[in-house]
């Protein structure tokens, strides 16, 4: 995943939350380049770096920006929206294992009045979720997510270069 991601919200609180979600949900892996989940005004420039980034930029600096890079994957918090055309948001690789996902998870709908009460939705759904062990297989949820892993790491090994000594 290294592409630039600038997240766009005029919400700060939502920024920072999404901004750190989304980092975290690349575990086992870790997010190594340029994090920053508000981005301050002095620090604008920053979307034009020539290396990976994930950003969260408030809708007021947004509009302080002069452009973004045609490269920068902006995704807009306040109306669930993502903007490049140039990306291919879902990956052939992951086309199979986001069907299997959502339909192993009923995701809330996409209609809601603000982010805020779409989280709000969704955190009282997964609270819902862990009351009611019937209505989310969280084995077969597991199994989705390891099944993907093992696909795309099977061949791990054969890239690992042993170090030698002088």
């Amino acid at each position: 995943m290294e592409h630039k991601v600038a997240l766009k919200s005029k919400y700060k609180g939502l920024l920072s939350h999404c901004a750190i979600a989304f980092a975290s949900l690349l575990y086992p892996l870790s997010w190594l380049h340029v994090f920053i989940p508000i981005l301050p005004e002095s620090l604008k420039t920053v979307t034009e770096a020539p290396c990976p980034f994930l950003i969260g930029v408030e809708d007021s600096i947004m509009k302080l920006l002069d452009y973004l890079p045609a490269e920068v994957i902006e995704v807009n918090l306040d109306t669930n929206k993502v903007d490049n055309p140039s990306f291919e948001i879902v990956h052939p690789l992951l086309a199979d294992f986001t069907t299997e996902l959502k339909a192993l998870i009923p995701f809330p709908s996409r209609h809601s009045e603000s982010p805020l009460h779409e989280i709000s939705k969704t955190k009282n759904a997964l609270q819902s979720f862990s009351k009611d062990e019937k209505s989310i297989d969280s084995v077969a949820v597991r199994n989705c997510f390891l099944k993907h892993m093992k696909s795309v790491l099977h061949n791990f090994q054969s890239f690992i270069v042993p170090s030698r000594s002088p």
